[in-house]
């Protein structure tokens, strides 16, 4: 006890550390790889006139926007993340912010990874 407060700091420090070690060597051992390229996207919403918000199967995967294209009937959005090879891995969403340039209106949304057409959910 130092001035009446417990020091555990570093020794929480050290015990987290040894613990990410542990899980990492574990993953490694269970053949859980991630890699980062682009990822497809599993859902988006509309939260603002120009404002969309992409759902990702990434789980702490640091998304970030590769490409936007937008065309008069048409928004094409590529998103890179790290993400497990074999699919195997935690179970969570990321979220991206998407702006866009103009409104959405009626254009539709494609994944640039598959090519599909994403529904476009609206938050109200």
């Amino acid at each position: 006890m130092v001035g009446g407060a417990h020091v555990t700091e570093p020794a929480t420090r050290i015990g987290a550390l040894l613990l990410a070690a542990v899980m990492l060597a574990g993953c490694a051992a269970l053949g859980l790889q991630a890699r980062r390229g682009p990822v497809s996207l599993s859902n988006m919403t509309l939260v603002g006139e120009a404002t969309l918000e992409a759902g990702l199967s990434t789980c702490g995967g640091e998304p970030e926007l590769a490409s936007l294209e937008q065309a008069a009937d048409v928004v094409t959005v590529e998103v890179v993340a790290t993400a497990p090879v074999n699919g195997i891995g935690p179970s969570c969403s990321d979220i991206l912010r998407v702006d866009l340039d103009a409104p959405l209106g009626d254009r539709e949304v494609v994944d640039a990874v598959s090519g599909q057409t994403l529904p476009v959910n609206v938050r109200r």
